[in-house]
């Protein structure tokens, strides 16, 4: 029985799909870019906790978008990209530049301290931004809990072409990623070069993390579960790790998505709540097994 529906009814189901499809796709490549972009960080520093999120970076693109929606009147998708980029690759400089400094050199340690005092200052910096402007404090405050909610084509469109082409990176240098777990001495003397390669796969994960966020806002937390959960499972070979932190984090990221509008109906709960509210936990779990200790 062929059931025929009116125009408004018509309308209103096109509306939906409209809008949960897009949502989806976006829920999908987002859950991959983050955990990508955690394999990567925590396999560069060796530290098990390290994550977008906890290292300042998210919060170094939240930085470059409200700087530019102030002060430049950005509207479009790509120019919250770019903006993004460029915060987060600040936050990112200063945060290794604090940790590498001292006799002690780089550790984990300070990479989360340094993390935790550039994302402070930078919070800080964003709510002396918005504080006088509140036409920008109102799309902010949704914005800035990490939501999905207003994905759309456009923004798809707009995210695709830094995410392939940061994917097509990671695939080339995934083995020397492996290689480079043997330490640095054993990499260079199996000709890689360690320094090019720790550059290319920081500003790999840097644009994952940037294009995501500046749509999305930050989602805390995936980027460190995500790799931690993959890892206890299949153990820590770096390519492995790549593909099936790439599968689980867009299943995971998706399910948060639909959780959050089963529990918050008939309203919905942002899936940065979701991420939040398990991702606490589990650093909690990870720091005390792990002791801060190199993975």
């Amino acid at each position: 029985m062929i059931r025929i529906l009116k125009t408004g009814e018509e309308s209103i189901d096109s509306k939906i799909l409209a809008k949960r499809i897009p949502r989806t796709l976006f829920a999908l490549i987002a859950g991959m870019s983050l955990s990508i972009s955690g394999v990567l960080m925590q396999s560069l520093t060796k530290n098990p906790i390290a994550d977008p999120s906890i290292l300042g970076i998210n919060t170094g693109a939240s930085f470059g978008v409200v700087f530019a929606m102030a002060y430049l009147k950005i509207t479009s998708y790509y120019q919250f990209i770019l903006f993004a980029l460029l915060g987060s690759t600040l936050a990112a400089i200063l945060v290794f530049m604090i940790a590498s400094g001292g006799k002690s050199g780089l550790n984990p340690i300070k990479l989360v301290i340094s993390g935790a005092a550039i994302s402070a200052g930078f919070s800080s910096i964003i709510k002396i931004i918005l504080l006088p402007r509140q036409n920008i404090m109102s799309t902010f405050k949704l914005w800035q809990i990490g939501s999905i909610s207003a994905a759309e084509y456009e923004s798809l469109l707009a995210i695709i072409p830094f995410v392939l082409l940061a994917i097509i990176v990671t695939v080339i240098i995934s083995p020397k990623l492996d290689i480079l777990v043997l330490g640095d001495e054993i990499a260079t003397g199996l000709g890689v070069n360690v320094k090019q390669t720790r550059l290319i796969a920081t500003i790999t994960s840097v644009v994952f993390c940037a294009v995501i966020t500046a749509i999305a806002g930050p989602i805390a937390f995936l980027g460190l579960m995500v790799p931690n959960i993959v890892r206890a499972v299949i153990g820590s070979d770096i390519k492995r790790s790549i593909v099936y932190s790439a599968l689980f984090g867009s299943l995971f990221l998706t399910v948060s998505d639909i959780c959050g509008r089963l529990l918050g109906a008939p309203g919905e709960l942002e899936v940065g709540i979701i991420t939040s509210f398990i991702g606490a936990p589990v650093l909690i779990f990870i720091v005390m097994k792990n002791r801060y200790k190199a993975i």
